[in-house]
């Protein structure tokens, strides 16, 4: 009853606002009852996942399976602690990089990847893809340059 309320509650405002519904933790159990109860309501499923590029790729797979909806990774990150002792969390770039890829050539129905905390290093994150000055940090090229494979294939999937 919640998904059909809400759905009808965008609707009757806005005909063609995505339904993005709420955001599930993919590597905890999630009902399947739930998965197909919301399906019809939401255009999209969101889950937030923090794991490997195989733990990613499976459960994105089996939802969008489950629902027959695209899938969201829309909430992911890899914060390495290991760099704490210097005052920030660094990024993983290898793993970022690896489940975008993963995403990419083996699950075409996950339309995207939003990285947690990724954006702006700030003095409560302690860690982002660009500084306080808005600089991009160069650690990050990897991460930068797999987003641009990413981009390239995006347009060429739409034809632009």
């Amino acid at each position: 009853r919640y998904y059909k309320v809400t759905h009808d509650a965008v609707r009757r405002y806005d005909a063609n606002h995505l339904i993005l519904g709420d955001s599930y933790e993919a590597k905890n159990p999630i009902s399947e009852t739930v998965i197909k109860a919301t399906s019809p309501y939401v255009n999209v499923l969101s889950f937030q996942h923090f794991g490997t590029a195989d733990e990613v790729a499976t459960n994105m797979h089996y939802y969008h399976q489950l629902s027959g909806k695209p899938t969201l990774l829309a909430d992911f990150g890899v914060p390495n602690y290991d760099t704490w002792e210097q005052g920030y969390f660094a990024h993983h770039t290898d793993v970022y990089c690896s489940v975008l890829k993963r995403l990419r050539e083996d699950v075409p129905a996950c339309v995207g990847l939003h990285f947690c905390g990724a954006y702006m290093h700030n003095k409560v994150r302690k860690h982002g893809l660009l500084d306080r000055m808005e600089n991009f940090d160069e650690a990050y090229a990897e991460i930068s340059a797999e987003n641009r494979i990413t981009e390239q294939w995006v347009r060429a999937v739409a034809g632009k």
